[in-house]
């Protein structure tokens, strides 16, 4: 069936300063936290 998932992913900027960096990431952006979680059927929670 069909699952529904919601997520909040915080992120953060840190200039390249290395010229490795640079070509792995330029932008210099970098996943700091991730929480997800499935969303339950309103319809099964309804049932009593």
């Amino acid at each position: 069936g069909l699952e529904r998932w919601t997520a909040v992913v915080s992120i953060v900027q840190q200039t390249p300063r290395t010229e490795e960096r640079l070509r792995r990431n330029p932008l210099g952006i970098y996943v700091n936290g991730l929480s997800w979680s499935r969303e339950l059927d309103s319809s099964e929670g309804a049932k009593p």
